[in-house]
């Protein structure tokens, strides 16, 4: 159960994590923040400010003056929120620390699909919340929209994507809705729309966000000219990174590792598990190819095979001869300046391409 002195202690339990950190590498250097993983923005503001005192002085993250630029900054910091928790005093304290980006989960413009999502928030919360975004300087902000609910139909996305855009956002995150074992969907026996209409929903989001300025750099990512999520791109460049709290993943000194999911757990010992090893467990070289090609091919720029053959000392043309000639056949990939890409149809057939690499 959440209360006060829960967050309390989850609090100091994430300022302990990051001392862990700063005290083993002194040196380390942190380009971008993303604070989410459900909706932080329902701590108390007194928390949210420890907290935040707490990241920017142990990770000597500097506060921007003003963070509003004509394009995304170098130094990107970013809040996840949902449109019942925004709050002008919140969103008051986060721009104090600089922060210049936040991420809407919007889901939908429909109230029967919000209904039907279980979301808390309707549209005329979602107006306000955005508003008070505006008001409060926040000019980059991303919303995220889900596609492929039942009985959803081609006018129903048109519907949300105009609405979205009319607030003029400088990101679009489209996720199509999946259900899987465990959920309350599946217990629900929902069923997904038809992979044809799913298909049609996905390929009308790409053309119409196009059509409007927006380019796409990810499966499920839309962007205005330099305004793609920096933060986001560590991931899927397999680049190093540092996750903080329950359930955190971390890829970082060439490990990956994550935290137990149990708050109770993690309250009681937020020690990473990079430091519980001795010595610390290395990802093999396979497992960490196959997780350099999950992230990867999720980038429309795809990845360079020079790369790929140095980084992994192979020669990754003959090594995957057999599947590359498969999958060129299918197209669902193509090879272009040297780079391996998805196409279109290889894009939202990602996780049939990855099986036939894995």
């Amino acid at each position: 159960m959440w209360d006060s002195q829960t967050e309390e202690q989850f609090c100091a339990a994430l300022l302990k994590e990051c001392r862990f950190y700063r005290e083993a590498f002194p040196h380390l250097h942190i380009k971008t923040l993303f604070i989410g993983g459900g909706t932080p923005s329902s701590l108390r503001i007194s928390s949210l400010k420890r907290l935040l005192e707490g990241l920017f002085e142990t990770f000597n993250l500097a506060r921007q003056a003003d963070p509003l630029q004509s394009r995304a900054p170098i130094n990107e910091t970013t809040i996840e929120m949902n449109p019942e928790s925004v709050d002008p005093k919140k969103l008051q304290l986060l721009r104090s620390f600089g922060f210049n980006r936040v991420s809407l989960g919007i889901q939908s413009f429909h109230a029967h699909e919000l209904r039907f999502l279980g979301r808390k928030h309707t549209q005329n919360k979602i107006h306000k919340a955005i508003t008070f975004l505006k008001e409060s300087g926040f000019r980059n902000f991303n919303l995220d929209l889900i596609f492929g609910i039942p009985k959803s139909t081609l006018e129903d996305v048109r519907h949300s994507l105009e609405s979205a855009l009319s607030y003029s956002p400088t990101h679009i995150s489209a996720y199509a809705l999946t259900i899987e074992k465990g959920t309350l969907f599946y217990k629900r026996k929902i069923s997904p729309v038809a992979t044809e209409m799913e298909l049609a929903q996905y390929r009308f989001i790409s053309a119409f966000l196009s059509q409007k300025g927006y380019r796409q750099y990810e499966v499920s990512a839309f962007s205005l000219p330099g305004y793609a999520c920096q933060h986001n791109l560590q991931y899927w460049k397999r680049w190093p990174y540092i996750g903080l709290g329950p359930s955190a993943a971390s890829f970082f000194q060439g490990r990956a590792y994550q935290q137990p999911s149990s708050l109770k757990e993690y309250i009681e010992n937020p020690l990473p598990p990079l430091f519980r090893e001795h010595p610390p467990k290395l990802l093999s070289p396979e497992t960490e190819l196959k997780e350099f090609l999950v992230a990867n091919l999720r980038l429309l720029k795809g990845f360079s095979i020079r790369e790929i053959n140095r980084r992994f000392q192979m020669d990754f043309s003959h090594d995957f001869s057999d599947v590359l000639a498969k999958l060129y056949a299918l197209k669902w990939i193509r090879r272009s300046d040297k780079r391996l890409q998805l196409t279109r149809k290889g894009l939202y057939l990602l996780n049939d391409v990855l099986m036939e690499f894995m």
